[in-house]
């Protein structure tokens, strides 16, 4: 894999899988190489070797004032947006389509209210076409947190503030850019539903549309590229959706089984699953990050069952990556599609 700094709050890789960026938070103390770590609120650029995918480092640029909470490059490649609390704003800065490089922060707007997620909660979503960004948390505490919309211009980088909804958690858009899902508080065996959202268009307003309960508490989702599929983490277990026409998700089943890891605290309010689910572009392959391991599934897309893919040394059925430090989490995977 080659060297990945260890105090990473949010990474995201550009779509054409050249170069992956990492906001850095802590001061590094450990890390004798300073100029390969980065320093604190930097966010470093990566270039990612298509042969091996290992890493090396491009550039780095301080970009945060303040507790860095996400970053993402935009659809188009040409932008990477971020947001730093307390204030939910949103920046923009250019990306050098050769180099990678971070330039210089184009825009920035907040949401003109004072609003701090969670640390290590916080969450994005951008609708595919890159006009929508939607900025919420994954905190799965008592409250629900708002979910905060932006607009960009896909040629200049340029945001506007569009407003806030009561939407959910760990919320997921879905490949055709027309529907939102997140999790909220409902009816049913866990207190908790999936709740479907119409996105306008035009404007980017979020219009409650359905919602399904859930068997066990909630985590992480992901809606498969063909759109007829979404995959959740609840409880221990993955459950499968078909979608229809209209994005309603149904249960299919439990595709995978007593693979994800509860939290530990003790107050069920608070005991969501840690993992991240994620799919790759093609819809092949989904994988799930826990502490310690990454579990890889191909996926049938016809009926949305899961086959485990292989199996680490050292490790259970489906384990494609495993490590020994079995307390660390970190809530970000990113897959390359090989060139």
């Amino acid at each position: 894999m080659g060297f990945f700094p260890g105090d990473v709050a949010s990474a995201s890789l550009d779509p054409g899988g050249r170069f992956l960026y990492a906001a850095l938070v802590g001061d590094n103390r450990f890390c004798s190489h300073l100029d390969r770590c980065g320093r604190e609120r930097d966010v470093v650029t990566y270039g990612i070797d298509p042969s091996t995918g290992s890493l090396s480092k491009v550039s780095a640029r301080t970009l945060f004032l303040d507790r860095p909470a996400f970053v993402t490059v935009h659809p188009s490649s040409r932008f990477l947006l971020w947001e730093q609390g307390p204030e939910c704003s949103i920046s923009s800065a250019a990306i050098d389509s050769m180099t990678g490089a971070l330039g210089d922060t184009l825009f920035n707007v907040g949401c003109g209210g004072v609003y701090e997620q969670e640390e290590g909660d916080d969450w994005v979503a951008v609708e595919p076409t890159g006009h929508f960004v939607y900025y919420g948390s994954c905190y799965l505490g008592a409250a629900v947190a708002p979910v905060f919309g932006y607009q960009t211009d896909v040629e200049t980088g340029s945001l506007r503030y569009l407003g806030e909804w009561t939407a959910g958690r760990c919320f997921a858009v879905d490949p055709t850019g027309r529907h939102l899902y997140g999790m909220m508080p409902g009816t049913g065996p866990s207190g908790q539903v999936v709740a479907q959202f119409d996105i306008d268009g035009e404007n980017g307003s979020l219009t409650a549309n359905g919602r399904t309960p859930l068997p066990g508490n909630p985590g992480a989702l992901v809606v498969h590229p063909s759109g007829r599929l979404l995959y959740l983490a609840s409880g221990s277990d993955v459950w499968g959706y078909r979608l229809d026409d209209a994005g309603v998700p149904a249960p299919i089943r439990v595709v995978a089984s007593g693979v994800i890891v509860a939290s530990s605290s003790s107050d069920p309010a608070y005991a969501y699953p840690r993992c991240t689910l994620s799919l790759d572009r093609a819809g092949r392959f989904l994988y799930v990050l826990r502490p310690g391991d990454v579990l890889g599934y191909s996926v049938n897309a016809a009926t949305g069952d899961l086959q485990p893919i292989s199996q680490a040394e050292g490790g259970r059925a489906g384990a494609v990556a495993a490590w020994s430090d079995g307390i660390w989490y970190a809530p970000w995977i990113g897959l390359v599609t090989p060139h």
